[in-house]
C-alpha cells in the first residue's frame, strides 16, 4: 500500500517508494513527471511562472520545474522515457485569469522544451482541482471541486 502526502502550495515532492500524492489547485499548477521504467514521480505545485524577489522559490515554475527534472534524472530517469500530467492553471471569475494563463503556459512550454511526453493537460477551467498522483504507476485522478467562497 502507498504512503499518502498532501503537497501544500511551493512544495516539490519526489518518490522512489510509492506514494499518493494529493494536492488542491486554483490557479496554481502542478506538474508531475513520471518514470515509468523506474517507478517512481515528483509533484509540484507553484504559485507563480517565474521568480520574483519577494516570493520564496519553491513557489515559482521557474525553480520547481527545473529541480523537479533535475531530481527525476540524478535518481536515474532518463529524459526521453519521462511522462508529464499538468493540472491547474485556474481562472477565478472574480479576478483576472492572468495568474493562471501564465502558470499554465510556463509548464507547457518547460514540458515542449524538454520533449516530454504530456499524458495529462488539465487546465484553465474556473473550477478547483483536486489531484492525486501515484509515483509507482504514473495514474493521475484529477476531480473538479466547488471552493467555498464568501
Amino acid at each position: 500500500m502507498e504512503k499518502r502526502y498532501f503537497l501544500k502550495p511551493g512544495y516539490i515532492f519526489f518518490s522512489k517508494e510509492g506514494h499518493l500524492l494529493e494536492t488542491v489547485l486554483g490557479s496554481c499548477i502542478s506538474l508531475c513527471l513520471f518514470d515509468p521504467e523506474n517507478k517512481m514521480g515528483v509533484m509540484t505545485h507553484y504559485i507563480y511562472a517565474t521568480y520574483r524577489a519577494e516570493d520564496e522559490k519553491g513557489y515559482t515554475g521557474s525553480v520547481a520545474l527545473p529541480f523537479a527534472l533535475k531530481t527525476m534524472i540524478d535518481n536515474g530517469s532518463k529524459l526521453e522515457k519521462l511522462k508529464a500530467h499538468i493540472v491547474g492553471g485556474g481562472k477565478n471569475p472574480r479576478l483576472t485569469d492572468k495568474v493562471g494563463k501564465e502558470n499554465s503556459e510556463f509548464a507547457i512550454d518547460f514540458i515542449n522544451k524538454q520533449k516530454i511526453s504530456l499524458l495529462t493537460l488539465d487546465v484553465g477551467q474556473e473550477k478547483s482541482r483536486r489531484v492525486i498522483f501515484n509515483t509507482t504507476t504514473g495514474e493521475l485522478q484529477v476531480k473538479s471541486i466547488d471552493i467555498i467562497r464568501k
